[in-house]
């Protein structure tokens, strides 16, 4: 998840999308970006503490998705290697789905 962000904030088009598209064993993995080292496997169960964020009082959940990433940055070749591997296009795992994404970066594609 370090990579990833780090790809993301320098907007490295060649790393995220490797990342996204070959990297990651689930195309419909949750990731937080605001914890380095969570990613998860969309099947596997957490305690339910876990899933609500009760860590602290200031703990902030960033929660995101492949297709969410890339829709929201317009990769168009890497959305559609998640969606031809069966990505879940009504995931909304940080709150708002990728279409959501996509049109609040004005990437109508």
């Amino acid at each position: 998840v370090k990579k990833l962000k780090s790809a993301l904030e320098v907007d490295d088009v060649d790393g995220t999308v490797h990342m996204l598209c070959d990297g990651i064993k689930h195309v419909n993995a949750t990731i937080e970006l605001s914890n380095d080292d969570w990613m998860k496997d969309p099947s596997v169960q957490l305690h339910p503490l876990v899933l609500v964020g009760l860590w602290s009082l200031e703990y902030k959940r960033e929660l995101t998705n492949p297709l969410c990433i890339t829709a929201s940055r317009g990769y168009k070749d890497c959305l559609r290697y998640l969606l031809e591997n069966r990505a879940h296009v009504n995931a909304a795992p940080g709150g708002k789905a990728a279409l959501h994404h996509a049109c609040e970066n004005a990437h109508t594609e």
